[in-house]
């Protein structure tokens, strides 16, 4: 038996099974319709709070993409690691991350210039070297990634 001739009409299961929820076969003066259309209204996010929600977003990605790197790019030496000290490296206060995943994690560091004291960063490269980032002026966060690539990035704000 032949299959069926396809026709530019067509329409294939993928596509009926995106299309066909949205699909009202009743009356458009019928009770239901009616009430179907009334719940949809009601129960969708309004255009402003859907707005102001974009708008959010929007701002925290800015805040993220607008932090320059921390650790100084080195052609050939990607990033390894760092570690951030409360103070000078050589006084050993190491500090651990606030929130340390596998690919992302953070430090909360406010507290620290609340007390007068500074954060160094000191960013690890593939080469073994080593350079310390003083950060003088105030930090309320460092945070680190690792994409898909293993690539580390610090930024901190």
């Amino acid at each position: 038996m032949k299959p069926p001739r396809l026709y530019p009409t067509d329409v294939s299961d993928e596509e009926w099974a995106f299309a066909a929820p949205d699909l009202i076969l009743t009356d458009p003066q019928a009770r239901q319709r009616r009430y179907e259309l009334q719940t949809m209204e009601t129960t969708s996010m309004p255009l402003s709070k859907q707005i102001a929600a974009l708008l959010l977003c929007l701002l925290g990605w800015s805040t993220v993409l607008a932090a320059p790197s921390v650790c100084p790019i080195r052609q050939d030496q990607p990033l390894r690691s760092i570690d951030a000290f409360d103070g000078e490296p050589q006084d050993l206060a190491a500090l651990e991350p606030d929130v340390a995943k596998e690919r992302y994690g953070h430090w909360v560091l406010g507290y620290i210039y609340d007390e007068g004291r500074f954060v160094t960063v000191r960013c690890r490269y593939a080469d073994k070297q080593t350079h310390d980032v003083k950060l003088a002026n105030r930090v309320e966060q460092c945070s680190y990634s690792i994409n898909a690539k293993h690539v580390l990035q610090v930024t901190c704000r």
